[in-house]
């Protein structure tokens, strides 16, 4: 695969517009949608933390692609800096309902969030060690 020069500023554009799309599915109102919770799998486990889940497992995901292409979404300390926006992100989209009178805040969609980003950031990692190292087994 030929990487390409303009790809990481592409990809870092994605990066930013899907937290901006986070933001805005967080905050506006969601009532008889998908989004507000109400469907529950046949173990009773709502779909609406899966969605929360997914939903920050893609900005660690998105990273990963703009390192691969040799862009930088930050200065410096690219992937913590990453790790910190889109763990402020999962935090602060969640509680920022608290603060909304048609949203409520919920920890487990925070727990979701968080869990999201952390396993997300935690595929990253296996996968740039294991290229640092030379394995071609994962994401190479």
């Amino acid at each position: 695969m030929q990487k390409s020069h303009n790809q990481p500023s592409v990809t870092s554009l994605i990066f930013w517009l899907w937290l901006l799309l986070l933001l805005i599915l967080n905050l506006i109102p969601t009532r008889g949608s998908i989004l507000d919770g109400e469907n529950k799998t046949s173990a009773g486990f709502r779909f609406d933390y899966l969605t929360h889940f997914l939903a920050f497992l893609f900005p660690p995901l998105i990273y990963r692609h703009i390192r691969y292409y040799g862009g930088n979404l930050f200065r410096r300390n690219q992937w913590l800096m990453a790790l910190i926006v889109s763990g402020i992100c999962a935090i602060g989209f969640e509680f920022a309902q608290h603060f909304i009178p048609y949203r409520t805040y919920n920890p487990n969609d925070l727990f979701f969030n968080l869990a999201g980003v952390i396993f997300g950031f935690s595929v990253v990692g296996i996968i740039e060690i294991s290229r640092a190292t030379g394995s071609t087994s994962v994401g190479s």
